[in-house]
């Protein structure tokens, strides 16, 4: 069985998006993990097929995940977001539901669940009460609890409002999770191909805050996590696949964007660009 493991990073979703399309034509995938924008490419993957998970990928920008981008053309965070965070009103994320809902019609997400032969599809989730991990088995629940949890999974930690489910508020994967691969072997992949939203070697490059702001040190902040978050999953992936003698291959997306919310169409075809590049070096 070939598993794959979609990391987070809403503004790589495009370039991400190529990576499994590519990689899937070498080594077809028989089940998705993903989480953040990860789900959202797990989900229409398994679904619809990698095939319409590229054109729904190529088609979005990733901005028109919230209707009010709390980070400015730079990559700084807008301090009415900050505000509005702090005080409860945080920025309303415009629903993937919709959009789901316009390529994944209840009858084609029926049909996949009666195929004895799907591609199958887990989606992590933060639970917010416990702050544990949520490892979802959308097959094993109904159309409407899915979208929610791959909603719940693309909510970005602090700027958006959790997801009730079951009674229970859910938030971003990525809070716990930057790529949930190490969980394949644990079902039983004897192949696990990982695309990582991050170049290879990461690291936070020394950099000087002499009369840096409030705003920018906590990017910072932000970088310094994302960065240790992911290198950790790397090593659990790595000693999961060593246990289970599972085959390991890992696509490396190099940063190419001005910073990590970037937006911008020529950006989003050069990231697209990085991909390809990494399904090359990855010798599938």
């Amino acid at each position: 069985m070939t598993g794959y493991g979609i990391s987070g990073g809403a503004f790589y979703l495009r370039a991400q998006a190529m990576a499994v399309y590519l990689a899937n034509k070498i080594k077809p995938a028989d089940v998705f993990i993903g989480t953040s924008a990860g789900a959202i490419i797990s989900f229409v993957a398994a679904v619809q097929g990698v095939e319409k998970m590229w054109e729904f990928a190529a088609a979005i920008n990733p901005k028109q995940a919230l209707k009010s981008i709390p980070f400015t053309d730079k990559g700084e965070l807008k301090t009415a977001a900050l505000l509005r965070a702090v005080f409860g009103y945080a920025p309303v994320r415009q629903s993937v539901i919709p959009i789901l809902n316009t390529i994944i019609s209840d009858q084609q997400f029926e049909m996949w669940i009666k195929n004895k032969d799907r591609v199958n599809c887990f989606v992590t989730t933060c639970d917010l009460e416990t702050g544990s991990r949520h490892v979802w088995d959308l097959s094993k629940i109904d159309k409407q609890k899915a979208l929610l949890v791959v909603e719940a999974s693309a909510r970005m930690q602090g700027m958006c409002e959790p997801v009730l489910i079951d009674g229970i508020n859910h938030w971003d994967g990525g809070q716990l999770d930057h790529n949930p691969a190490f969980f394949l072997p644990q079902i039983g992949a004897s192949e696990v191909v990982a695309i990582w939203s991050r170049p290879e070697n990461w690291k936070v490059k020394p950099e000087s805050f002499k009369g840096a702001g409030y705003f920018r040190k906590l990017m910072r902040m932000i970088e310094i996590d994302n960065c240790e978050k992911s290198l950790n999953d790397q090593q659990a992936l790595e000693t999961a696949c060593k246990e289970s003698s599972a085959k390991l291959y890992q696509v490396f997306i190099n940063r190419v964007l001005r910073h990590y919310y970037d937006y911008s169409e020529e950006s989003q075809r050069k990231a697209v660009q990085a991909a390809i590049d990494a399904v090359k070096k990855a010798n599938l």
